[in-house]
C-alpha cells in the first residue's frame, strides 16, 4: 500500500486566551552582520603592514601604508605656499582698508590665499589615503599582501579582509505548517 503523507501535528489553543510556547529546533548558520574586503584608494606601493590575519582591529586602525614621501614634501610646500598667501592677504587687506589698494587687487590676494588653502587640503587628502584603515571593530580574517607589492587603486585587488566579531545573524526558514499560530513581531528564541 501507498504510504499516506505525513500528517500536520494537532493544533492547540488555549482556554485563557494566552499563547501556547511551542518548541521547534531548525538548523541554521550563524553569520556576521559585517564582513568587508579592504582595498586602497590610491596607487603605490606597500611600505609597511602593520597587522596579521587573526588580529582585532579597531575602526580607522591602520592595516597598512603606501610610500608617501612625496605627499609630505608636497605638503610642506603646500604649508609655505599657504603662509606665504595669507600674509600677503594682510596686507592686502590693511591696504584696502586704509584704500591704497583696490577691491580687485584685494580679490585677487584672498583667492590666492584660498586657493592655497585648498591645494593643502588636496595634499592632505591624499596623504590620508596613503593609510590603508579599518572599516569598522573586528578581526583581520584574510590579508592577500605583502611589503613592497605595487598597488593600483582602480584593480580593486583585495588587500585585508577584516570581519566583525558581532552582531550574529541567524536565517532559519520555518516549514508552512509552523507558521500557524507566529504573529508578526513575536519574538522567539
Amino acid at each position: 500500500p501507498a504510504a499516506s503523507p505525513a500528517a500536520p501535528p494537532p493544533v492547540a489553543t488555549a482556554v485563557t486566551g494566552s499563547p501556547i510556547t511551542r518548541t521547534l529546533q531548525l538548523d541554521s548558520h550563524l553569520m556576521v552582520e559585517r564582513d568587508v574586503v579592504v582595498t586602497a584608494r590610491r596607487d603605490g606601493f606597500i611600505e609597511m603592514i602593520h597587522v596579521n590575519r587573526g588580529d582585532r582591529v579597531t575602526e580607522n586602525q591602520k592595516l597598512a601604508t603606501l610610500e608617501h614621501r612625496d605627499l609630505v614634501l608636497s605638503e610642506r610646500i603646500s604649508l609655505l605656499e599657504l603662509e606665504k598667501e595669507q600674509a600677503s592677504f594682510e596686507r592686502a587687506r590693511k591696504l584696502h582698508e586704509q584704500a591704497i589698494m583696490t577691491k580687485e587687487e584685494f580679490e585677487q590676494a584672498r583667492l590666492r590665499r584660498d586657493a592655497a588653502e585648498e591645494t593643502l587640503e588636496r595634499v592632505r587628502y591624499e596623504l590620508d589615503k596613503c593609510e590603508i584603515k579599518a572599516p569598522f571593530d573586528g578581526i583581520v580574517t584574510g590579508r592577500f599582501v605583502e611589503k613592497g607589492q605595487v598597488i593600483k587603486e582602480d584593480d580593486s585587488r583585495p588587500l585585508f579582509q577584516v570581519t566583525a566579531r558581532g552582531p550574529l545573524l541567524a536565517r532559519v526558514y520555518l516549514p508552512e505548517w509552523a507558521l500557524f499560530g507566529i504573529e508578526e513581531g513575536q519574538p522567539v528564541r
